[in-house]
């Protein structure tokens, strides 16, 4: 089993769109807004329109100009993360698969957010890998929909040797 955690920066991306030109700030907008869209029902007027800045500006089908406009914006935030490798026993595992799938884990969507996020959210994604599966979740902390797999998380925690009261789950 292996155990990753940030313990110094921060974990998610930030993004700073004063590092963009005008120009580019209108593309992003744009590719994000209109053109990754399906546009059916839109109206007759306004597809001419996104025709129209798409004929005078090629780049703006681009998802390699849309990644270079992300990647542009990006601010380092570095996380420093740390890994512990921990070793178990095949019983161990087999113990582990087997309270993972009481918890319905292969059938949760990728991605769990709070209604009511705060400010400031954190995340707890698990990941697990076996010979021919693979899956992960990306969970808000503030949502709870999940006690099973929160309490599947803090045996994890605690076989990791990490202290729960630091853990947020």
């Amino acid at each position: 089993m292996i155990v990753k955690i940030c313990v110094e920066g921060e974990f998610d991306d930030r993004y700073d769109d004063s590092l963009l030109t005008e120009k580019e700030q209108y593309d992003l907008r744009f590719m994000e807004r209109i053109v990754w869209v399906n546009n059916y029902g839109c109206r007759l007027w306004k597809k001419k329109y996104y025709d129209s800045m798409i004929t005078a500006d090629p780049r703006l089908l681009s998802a390699d100009y849309l990644l270079q406009l992300y990647r542009k914006r990006l601010v380092d935030t570095t996380c420093v993360i740390s890994t512990k490798k921990i070793p178990l026993t095949e019983k161990q595992y087999c113990s582990l698969l087997k309270e993972l799938k009481a918890t319905d884990f292969g059938e949760l969507p990728w991605q769990i957010k709070a209604k009511y996020p705060p400010t400031h959210d954190s995340y707890l994604i698990l990941e697990a890998h076996t010979a021919n599966k693979f899956k992960y979740m990306v969970c808000s902390t503030s949502a709870d929909p999940l006690p099973d797999v929160r309490e599947f998380c803090l045996k994890l925690v605690k076989m990791a040797g990490l202290d729960p009261k630091k853990v947020r789950l």
